[in-house]
């Protein structure tokens, strides 16, 4: 009897053994008969900061990623190959907006799945290949200069910046000015993942929805409804309070009345596989509904659109509640935190991956310790309709301090993958918090893409590509075409990770 009780001990301890080592091997979330499952990190890469694009400019691009899906190939080594298009915001900004010409950044991509890599290049490779610049109706610039202006184009109207000179401070006594469209690009979506289809991009000044033929050329446009429009005074009033860094006389810069809090408009977006409906979500709360503050605006609105011809339909508006975290540096009366999100990525059954997360926190920032950084999974199928209920000037689906309006139900929410995982993190030599070193990660996670295990969806077994925004951070950085220096005080490596992802349903 001994003898059996101590062969089940023994039994028993081994189980029980291999029940963490599972746990911390795979994160599982069960939706209706459907299990997502991260089988953790497999990947980083990066870009150096003084890399430049083939116009000489500074290269930044992790505001959002996609897959060109026809470029991908598996070798039989099991190395991965692929293009992807990187999308920059506004440009250099720190000291004030310039004449940044919007763009794509494309690159070539080879990458070997591993369970840890301590290598200094780490095992995502990056190869520069070529820029799209971005142009309106007329084939003329797009600019990255602050709003002043609204300009009337194809019978709609749009964010401008009009200016003297050429943008960069030069010619200011000249008589004759320049009107151009203002673009902060925030999401990025290919049209049934093919360049050649053309692509839409999101936008933070509007906030507005841009489509554009593969040449980078504006073909179509959608205005957000009034209650996310900016207005002041009961006009709309497009400025996000970055002037020019030359001279901001003649920018215009007063209280929003409601609308999108500044710089926080559609910062994730994302088009269904086949290209025909487009969702748009708000990085925060409106301003009528707490976004001015970062512990009342988690209620967020995601804008469903019909652009299977032109112009554009919506067909829906769900609310999401973001999630929270507490920040021991905030007094209490500011906590909980909101994780405003950064990304968004449809991934079929009414349900979206999106990438909430803390702000200021990561290298180059004062506290280099992140709260909260995941990328999290929503199910639409639980939120009501509320399209038409809340969308005039200055109407709110919840109060000045965030409450939500009673009666409106909200998507659901479910924990998916923490980037800042350390055990995750330590396998590629990468840490959060601690030493301000190449290897700590940057602050600012902001675009990704799904890469289909094996180069095949049969599978529902994806990599998932995520990137930071650098913000242009670099003692050698270039603009105006390369015609202008300047240094930003660091040098902060356009960092890349991949996750190992099963997502079922998604084609």
């Amino acid at each position: 009897m001994r003898f059996q009780t101590s062969i089940l001990s023994t039994l028993f301890l081994a189980l029980t053994s291999m029940v963490p080592m599972l746990a911390q091997a795979d994160e599982t979330v069960t939706i209706g008969d459907n299990k997502f499952i991260s089988y953790g990190l497999k990947g980083f890469g990066y870009v150096g900061a003084s890399a430049v694009d083939k116009y000489g400019d500074t290269i930044s691009f992790g505001s959002s990623i996609a897959l060109q899906k026809n470029s991908l190939s598996v070798a039989s080594d099991g190395t991965y190959t692929f293009t992807a298009y990187g999308l920059p915001d506004r440009g250099y900004n720190v000291d004030g907006t310039n004449n940044y010409i919007p763009r794509l950044q494309v690159f070539d991509i080879s990458f070997k799945p591993a369970d840890s890599d301590s290598s200094d290049s780490g095992n995502i490779n990056w190869s520069y290949k070529d820029t799209i610049l971005l142009t309106d109706f007329n084939g003329n610039n797009m600019t990255g200069l602050d709003s002043n202006d609204i300009v009337k184009m194809n019978g709609f109207k749009m964010p401008a910046a009009t200016f003297h000179g050429d943008g960069w401070g030069n010619d200011l006594d000249s008589s004759s000015t320049t009107t151009a469209i203002s673009l902060d690009a925030e999401g990025l979506a290919l049209i049934e993942g093919d360049i050649a289809n053309g692509f839409w991009i999101s936008d933070e000044y509007g906030p507005g929805l841009y489509k554009f033929n593969s040449d980078g050329k504006l073909v179509d446009y959608i205005k957000a409804p009034d209650a996310i429009l900016p207005h002041v005074d009961g006009k709309v009033t497009y400025s996000s309070g970055n002037p020019p860094s030359w001279d901001n006389k003649d920018w215009e810069v007063n209280d929003q009345d409601s609308g999108r809090d500044r710089n926080k408009g559609y910062e994730g977006m994302d088009l269904s596989s086949d290209g025909k409906t487009l969702y748009a979500l708000l990085q925060s709360a409106t301003d009528q509904e707490g976004g001015e503050h970062g512990y009342t605006d988690g209620n967020v609105r995601l804008m469903k659109y019909d652009v299977s011809s032109s112009p554009a339909t919506a067909v829906a508006e769900y609310v999401l509640e973001l999630p929270t975290y507490n920040d021991p540096e905030k007094d209490a009366d500011k906590n909980p935190r909101v994780a405003a999100q950064s990304e968004m990525r449809y991934i079929g059954n009414d349900l979206v991956l999106v990438l909430p997360r803390d702000d200021g926190r990561g290298r180059n920032a004062d506290n280099t310790e992140s709260l909260f950084r995941h990328v999290d999974i929503w199910d639409l199928s639980t939120a009501d309709n509320i399209l038409g209920n809340y969308d005039a000037e200055g109407d709110k689906i919840a109060s000045k301090k965030g409450n939500l309006k009673s009666g409106i139900n909200v998507a659901k929410h479910y924990n998916f993958i923490d980037v800042n995982d350390s055990d995750e993190l330590a396998k590629f030599n990468l840490h959060n918090g601690g030493d301000d070193n190449p290897r700590l990660l940057n602050q600012k996670w902001e675009g990704m893409t799904l890469i289909p295990v094996d180069g095949t969806d049969a599978n529902d077994e994806y990599y998932l590509l995520v990137v930071s925004d650098n913000d242009f951070v670099t003692t050698k950085g270039k603009q105006n075409f390369g015609k202008l220096s300047f240094d930003a005080g660091a040098d902060i490596d356009s960092q890349s990770l991949i996750f190992h992802v099963r997502i079922p349903g998604l084609s």
